[in-house]
């Protein structure tokens, strides 16, 4: 199962429910899991998110994903929801 979390990040789980890995959240090696503020924790230095440009947006690090979709080849298209938009590929290796 593939989940879009609105907070920076994918989580992918296995078929009992186990988490396998978080895509896209980690902050100087780790996994982030908690925050105290409205923001994007992949990007704690931006204001006025979601009203993020295109020049903010770094590859690898999402700021709001919102869906996600899976081709037969097993990459992964993620949607992001704020001001300018973005879908990222994730090619599956």
């Amino acid at each position: 199962m593939y989940v879009p979390d609105l907070f920076a990040r994918v989580s992918i789980f296995g078929p009992g429910g186990d988490k396998i890995i978080d895509l896209g959240d980690y902050v100087d090696g780790q996994s982030l899991t908690s925050w105290d503020d409205f923001g994007s924790p992949a990007f704690p230095e931006l204001d006025g998110y979601p009203d993020v440009t295109p020049e903010q947006q770094r590859p690898g690090k999402f700021v709001a994903p919102h869906d996600l979709c899976v081709d037969a080849g097993g990459n992964i298209y993620v949607v992001e929801w704020h001001r300018h938009g973005r879908v990222t590929k994730l090619t599956r290796v």
